[in-house]
């Protein structure tokens, strides 16, 4: 049996029950319709077992622990767990500061946060929304939260710090194969590649009708029947474990005998949810509904579709930083949601293709090549992309009548068309209330249009695509991300001018751009590095066919970089002193970070020598020096990387020579060369005794005193003990 997997299952259990209590807390850590005011101020929690399946270059094997805040939802009811992702990988969060400072006056573990500014890389969405709680931790091939959480975690960090996935390894403290460490390594993966295929998330949710806006007579004469495809930007509902459905209601009530289907033909009439599902090469989650209005009884002259009205609970796009209310700049950020669901709303309105052979009919037929019905009055909204004919799907309009009455809501499909038959001539309204993936809206957004008997009226909408731009910010040598690094972009052809500052990603994100030539100008240098002043110019692209992104690096301005690393774990060792010496002098002395690492920028030239003067436990001291020559304007941070063993331990077991018996109560002196070291101990009631972190080098172990009815050992033994 394996000891290490059959302790964790039973700590995972043991977690999962204990976290169950904090909901009793909600009204501890904000509440309400949304988050503006729970984020002023949020109560962050974790659980007290370690998470370490997996490792990355430069940071060794990532400890985590699974961090959240409850945050009871006034709209839904529901006290709901929401985790929160670490974006510095450098710094400690919630458990180091509870650790620090002790639990709280009531007992409960939690650290303090302030919500900051807003994150404003849509890649953080686009990585959160593929992972975990998003998507069910059993669809990402995954057994509990924990896996989900440390997953989508460690493909967040892989983006933060531009690691290639193909570099995340399963922890050397595990067996390569290990099932848990495995399946994580490969939805770690999984979500990092899902995240970067997503040019960028909202929350979004329209109806249109299949194949256009007009419910059409059946083939036996009963019903007018309309298709309506519903779609879905992203995950639906509360639950992580499955995806909602979208609910349908009507606005007045609809003729009797009305019946609604979904998307197998069952009967939705009553429970009136439409079942989402993804779609393969499609984005989001789509469903469809078909509304069956009887013919028999429906007058063309006064009936009105009543309206359709959809509704859903969707991921907010809204992502902010927290920071920890004291010690900011020391601990963790974290990345919380603003409302960790937005309430989404859509509504179609059907327009009847009345049939002139049903009898309901006023006899005056034009024929139907216009689309709009055998009336032959109607309305067609076109939506292009500007300067093409490019037909635009997902635009929404609302039309109103010439009494300003909204006759119809509904969104473009692939043709980018509406058609609309109409029973009354006039001047109608038709707005544009949300514009197709990627685009901006017109900012002319209504036109009034005349409709004349026998003619269709035609509106045509033609919206700008936008792109985005990302500035990558890298230092020359090894290509690391820069965070500090200001940025300012200018359009070409307007001179409108935009700034920002690249994060911990090494990104500064300008979104919803016009697309067309950009002028990329840094203005100030990430600390500890020469300013990149030379302009360059990019050309955005539409969103629709990929980010634009463009690379600018900087010199670092000559510096050290010391790592130290746990040899045998290959993880970080904090607080590990050393000296420096430049070219003979003493240039300073100075620890390890959090992550086992020392960083001195701006040296001047000379020789270094580092060498290690005090560790840690338990580790053993090694004063071996390293030295490298620093150079004026070599460009980079020179690095040297030192690695500790743990101290080294023994175990004595004394036992009756015939019966192999246990023997208590055995005096020993153990001793080192030289006698730095000696001490006397007894063997405990299982004839033992355990030393740990003992200084490596040689031992001897004599017997002083046997149990009694036992006759002594007298022969001393030499033991060499070595690190690790």
């Amino acid at each position: 049996m394996n000891f290490r997997k059959t302790i964790a299952a039973l700590l995972a259990a043991a977690m999962l029950a204990c976290a169950l209590p904090f909901a009793a807390f909600a009204a501890d850590w904000g509440e309400g319709d949304t988050l503006d005011g729970a984020l002023s101020e949020l109560k962050v929690g974790f659980d007290r077992y370690k998470l370490d399946w997996l490792a990355l270059p430069g940071l060794g094997t990532i400890g985590l622990r699974y961090s959240y805040f409850m945050f009871k939802n006034e709209r839904t009811g529901t006290v709901d767990e929401h985790p929160v992702y670490c974006i510095d990988p450098t710094k400690g969060g919630a458990y180091e500061i509870v650790s620090a400072l002790g639990p709280n006056a009531d007992g409960s573990d939690t650290a303090t946060y302030i919500r900051g500014e807003r994150a404003g890389d849509p890649k953080y969405r686009a990585i959160l929304n593929s992972g975990y709680p998003q998507n069910m931790y059993s669809s990402l091939g995954l057994q509990s939260r924990e896996e989900g959480y440390y997953a989508t975690k460690l493909a967040l960090w892989m983006y933060i710090r531009g690691n290639d996935p193909a570099a995340l390894t399963i922890n050397p403290g595990y067996a390569s194969d290990d099932p848990a460490a495995s399946r994580v390594r490969e939805a770690a993966v999984s979500i990092f590649n899902s995240g970067m295929k997503i040019p960028s998330y909202e929350p979004g949710l329209s109806m249109s009708g299949k194949p256009d806006s007009a419910a059409r007579l059946d083939a036996g004469g009963e019903y007018y029947v309309q298709e309506i495809e519903v779609y879905a930007s992203g995950w639906i509902g509360t639950d992580p474990g499955a995806s909602g459905d979208v609910r349908l209601s009507w606005d007045s009530a609809p003729p009797a005998g009305t019946a609604v289907l979904g998307a197998n033909g069952e009967d939705i009439t009553s429970s009136m949810g439409v079942a989402m599902a993804m779609q393969d090469g499609r984005d989001g989650r789509y469903g469809t509904a078909t509304v069956k209005f009887p013919a028999a009884g429906l007058d063309p002259e006064t009936f009105s579709p009543p309206t359709l009205n959809a509704s859903a609970l969707m991921s907010n796009s809204e992502i902010y930083v927290a920071y920890a209310k004291i010690n900011r700049d020391k601990y963790q950020r974290y990345l919380v949601e603003r409302d960790p669901k937005v309430e989404l709303s859509a509504s179609f309105v059907s327009q009847i293709l009345w049939e002139t052979d049903t009898g309901t009919g006023t006899g005056t037929d034009t024929g139907t090549d216009t689309g709009t019905g055998g009336r032959g009055t109607g309305l067609r909204i076109r939506k292009v992309q500007a300067g093409t004919n490019m037909p635009l799907a997902g635009a929404v309009f609302e039309i109103r009548d010439p009494d300003g009455r909204l006759i119809g809501s509904s969104a473009t499909g692939d043709s980018g068309v509406i058609d609309m038959p109409l029973s009354v001539t006039g001047n109608y309204t038709v707005t544009e209330t949300a514009p197709p993936r990627y685009h901006l809206l017109p900012q002319a957004r209504t036109q009034s249009v005349a409709a004349r008997y026998g003619e269709i009226a035609e509106a045509t909408f033609a919206d700008i695509p936008y792109g985005l731009l990302r500035v990558a910010k890298r230092d020359a040598a090894n290509g690391r991300p820069l965070a500090g690094a200001a940025v300012r972009i200018r359009n070409i052809a307007t001179g409108a001018a935009r700034e920002g500052v690249t994060d911990s990603s090494g990104f500064a994100v300008f979104d919803r751009l016009p697309v067309g030539g950009y002028e990329i100008t840094e203005i100030a240098a990430p600390d500890g590095y020469a300013l990149d002043s030379p302009a360059r110019t990019v050309n955005v692209t539409p969103l629709s066919e990929g980010e634009t992104s463009y690379a600018l690096t900087n010199k670092a301005k000559a510096g050290l970089r010391i790592v130290k690393f746990d040899r045998q774990a290959m993880a970080p060792i904090e607080g590990v002193a050393f000296e420096i010496w430049r070219d003979g002098e003493l240039y300073g002395t100075y620890r390890t970070d959090a992550w086992g690492e020392i960083e001195l920028r701006g040296l001047p030239a000379g020789t270094y020598t580092a060498r290690e003067i005090a560790t840690v436990p338990p580790y053993a001291l090694d004063s071996t020096a390293q030295w490298i020559e620093i150079r004026d304007g070599q460009g980079y941070i020179s690095e040297l990387y030192f690695f500790n063993l743990q101290k080294p331990g023994m175990k004595l077991l004394k036992v009756d020579s015939e019966t192999l018996r246990p023997l208590p109560n055995a005096r020993f002196l153990i001793s080192s060369a030289g006698g730095a070291y000696a001490n006397e101990f007894l063997t405990d009631i299982n004839g033992e005794i355990d030393l740990a972190a003992l200084e490596p080098g040689a031992y001897q172990v004599q017997e002083l005193a046997a149990p009694d009815g036992y006759l002594i050992d007298s022969g001393a033994r030499a033991v060499q003990l070595n690190p690790g």
